[in-house]
């Protein structure tokens, strides 16, 4: 397998400060190109020789635009934070598939082979496959709203919600006529950052939760004659939920102690069916796929300077 691929981006932006305002606009230009050239020798000398090559293209373009004010009235305590971006693309897409045929033809007689002659092992392209092209839009409006609020000198609580997009594409190596729709999330998050002991004890905690809308994820398709195949589909709906905490101790200089423990719950309200030869195979699979990341995850790390030299530090 060969690939081939370029990409070209810009991105302007003015960021500035007046009086209690702090804010930052732009607009960003993206560009890529690709081809992918493969040549498939699968189980031969039955499989013969294929493949599966395609080329895509993307543009897309943005402007955004984020601002964060803080009353007079709350003495600089009170952050109010909102962000806004529109986003554009087109993708592109341009099948090329070939094949050289079949090596073994049916015999004469039933579950018997027989040899093709007029087999060469040359690929042509592949009817109906080949020079076939396909293009997508996709377009989103996303943003975001924070209220952060200072409720001592060292401890701050926020609130925020936010909006995220991931655009839409092609499944290149497993043909098909349409292409997989763009995946959207809205979050809130509840949560607090604060240095109890300034320099010596940091501690963070948030709530959060989750819901996406025609989730991305890679799935398994059996085919007619029994091949399978991994692409990208859209679940349809999940939903997720959970808190983290997370501590940082400094007992001395030279040691530091982090703690940190996060708990995830949720699976997918709605998902795609898992796609069989014939409609009696297709299984649906509302209640039976499940979310891969674990319920529960703790880590605890010591970082300790045991020597300092003009030259080194050694750390344990």
């Amino acid at each position: 397998a060969h690939t081939d691929y370029s990409q070209w981006s810009q991105e302007l932006q003015m960021v500035g400060t007046a009086d209690n305002v702090d804010y930052a606009v732009g607009a960003y230009y993206f560009s890529d190109e690709g081809e992918f050239r493969d040549r498939r020798r699968a189980a031969q000398p039955v499989g013969g020789i294929t493949s599966a090559n395609y080329d895509n293209e993307t543009e897309a373009w943005a402007v955004f635009g984020q601002t964060t004010i803080r009353p007079e009235m709350f003495e600089d305590k009170l952050a109010l934070t909102l962000g806004l971006r529109y986003t554009e693309e087109e993708k592109d897409i341009k099948y090329l598939y070939q094949n050289a045929g079949s090596v073994l033809l049916p015999g004469p007689f039933p579950r018997t082979l027989r040899t093709n002659p007029d087999y060469t092992g040359e690929q042509s392209p592949t009817a109906g496959r080949y020079g076939v092209k396909d293009d997508a839009q996709f377009s989103n409006t996303s943003g975001n709203a924070t209220v952060a609020y200072d409720v001592g000198d060292a401890t701050n609580v926020y609130l925020r919600y936010a909006t995220g997009y991931r655009s839409g594409g092609f499944n290149g190596e497993v043909y098909s006529v349409s292409p997989f729709d763009e995946e959207t999330i809205e979050t809130l998050e509840l949560g607090f950052k604060s240095d109890v002991i300034p320099a010596v004890l940091r501690v963070n905690g948030a709530v959060f939760g989750y819901t996406f809308d025609d989730q991305q994820v890679s799935q398994i398709i059996v085919n007619e004659n029994g091949q399978t195949s991994s692409f990208i589909v859209n679940a349809g709906k999940s939903e997720r939920w959970g808190g983290e905490l997370e501590a940082q101790w400094l007992p001395t200089d030279d040691l530091m102690i982090s703690l940190t423990y996060s708990h995830i719950d949720g699976n997918f309200e709605e998902y795609a069916p898992l796609v069989g030869p014939t409609p009696e195979t297709t299984i649906n699979t509302n209640n039976l796929a499940k979310r891969t990341s674990p319920s529960n995850m703790a880590s605890a790390i010591a970082d300790w300077v045991v020597y300092r030299a003009d030259w080194a530090e050694f750390i344990f």
